[in-house]
């Protein structure tokens, strides 16, 4: 099967069973993208769940140019056995550049060798964040963290990566920037395979609002989020609002989403296991305040991930439901959280016992007990950008590092001086 034209190449057709695209002449000026057929399930939500826009509806030939300007951040951890699936996916099916792709990594497998022999950018979280954190002790002390190992999982993998993107100037404010999980087995271009970046860049192209846009599927249960998102509307005011605006979405957790450059220096993240809703309480503070319109894609195709034990599995929404419900307790929007009072929320959140119960592997009657895991890696809240540079947590000096605070500057936020 061939894949995707990148620019200059000859015409070549991609095989997607019910959707067939082709690039059309060689000249980036005069190539087209034709649409060959118009059948595809495919659909386009806004953040209120409504279909907007069906896939068939059209492809034009500025979705290359969206594709050719998009940047790839990639989150990950020993992945040696399917990155270079995805990033085979991004360059040969996709024709992206290298110089596109950014893989964020804690590995101490094969993954990182395997990654740089596409050409990408590989980074280590220890350099990135030697590099780019002005005080780490002080960091630490935001983070109530002892050090970077308590800080290590995915979240902190997107928080640095993107902070390189946002540091350096690769990121421009009007492109895409997307994320791919790099643990999905049959990602591709082929008809069963799944393809997010291609839905991604035709929504871009399609809707000229779009402010973010996330794939709603996932290869895990986000039942137990729903279900913790259904307390939030007697937890208060701000539990109902966010109940509302991101109990919507089918597939809160997702690994595959994106937003415009502009969006990243506002984003609030969290260090492990509850980013990705922390993401999700952030994108609907910026919707609140006119500056964001985010759209979710159903597509047809599966998406195959590695699958955790239960045990994990409980660990994991745990974590996400503590994080994510210390913020809605709090009667404020994440966006309006100063620093010291993310600190006390850091604070709060460590070191509390999780109780796990794998019934597939425990044996029945009075005598299995849950196991007691204590979780010290658990997540902390990571304020934007934006804050963090502003009370000098990134260090300066960097000529092409680019700051568009929005409506002028944000107000300084004190540190309560350290006991």
């Amino acid at each position: 099967m061939e894949a995707f034209a990148s620019k200059g190449s000859t015409t070549r057709q991609l095989d997607r069973g019910s959707i067939g695209y082709a690039f059309e002449k060689a000249d980036v000026d005069e190539r087209e993208l034709t649409q060959l057929q118009a059948d595809s399930k495919a659909s386009l939500l806004n953040q209120d769940g409504q279909t907007v826009h069906a896939l068939g509806d059209g492809f034009r030939a500025e979705m290359r140019d969206v594709l050719d300007n998009m940047h790839i951040l990639l989150p990950a951890y020993n992945q040696e056995n399917t990155v270079g699936n995805t990033l085979g996916y991004l360059t040969e099916g996709l024709g992206l550049s290298p110089d596109q792709i950014t893989v964020a990594s804690n590995s101490t497998d094969r993954t990182d060798g395997i990654a740089r022999n596409f050409g990408v950018d590989v980074l280590q979280l220890k350099d990135l964040f030697d590099e780019y954190i002005a005080d780490p002790d002080r960091f630490l002390e935001l983070m109530q963290a002892d050090n970077m190992k308590q800080l290590r999982g995915k979240g902190m993998n997107m928080f640095l990566g993107h902070l390189y993107g946002f540091m350096t100037g690769k990121r421009k404010p009007h492109e895409l920037i997307a994320q791919v999980d790099t643990d999905i087995s049959n990602i591709g271009v082929d008809s069963d395979k799944w393809d997010p970046i291609t839905y991604f860049a035709w929504a871009a192209h399609m809707k000229k609002d779009l402010g973010a846009v996330k794939a709603a599927k996932n290869g895990r249960n986000n039942q137990p989020i729903h279900i913790g998102m259904n307390q939030w509307p007697i937890m208060g005011e701000q539990g109902e609002f966010y109940q509302q605006k991101v109990g919507v979405e089918r597939w809160p957790l997702t690994g595959e989403y994106g937003w415009k450059g502009d969006v990243t220096e506002k984003l609030r993240w969290a260090s492990g296991y509850a980013v990705e809703m922390i993401l999700n309480l952030s994108m609907a503070d910026i919707a609140a305040d006119g500056g964001l319109k985010k759209y979710q894609i159903e597509i047809p195709e599966p998406r195959i991930d590695g699958q955790n034990p239960l045990t994990k599995e409980t660990v994991m929404y745990s974590d996400i439901l503590r994080a994510t419900g210390a913020v809605v307790m709090s009667n404020k929007k994440l966006k309006d959280l100063s620093l010291d009072e993310i600190q006390v929320m850091n604070k709060r959140l460590q070191g509390h016992k999780t109780y796990v119960m794998d019934e597939k592997d425990s044996n029945p009657g009075p005598a299995a007990h849950p196991n007691e895991v204590r979780v010290v890696e658990a997540s902390r809240i990571i304020p934007d950008f934006n804050t963090l540079a502003l009370n000098g947590f990134l260090k300066k000096g960097r000529e092409e590092r680019i700051y568009s605070f929005p409506n002028g500057q944000i107000p300084l936020q004190n540190m309560p001086a350290a006991e």
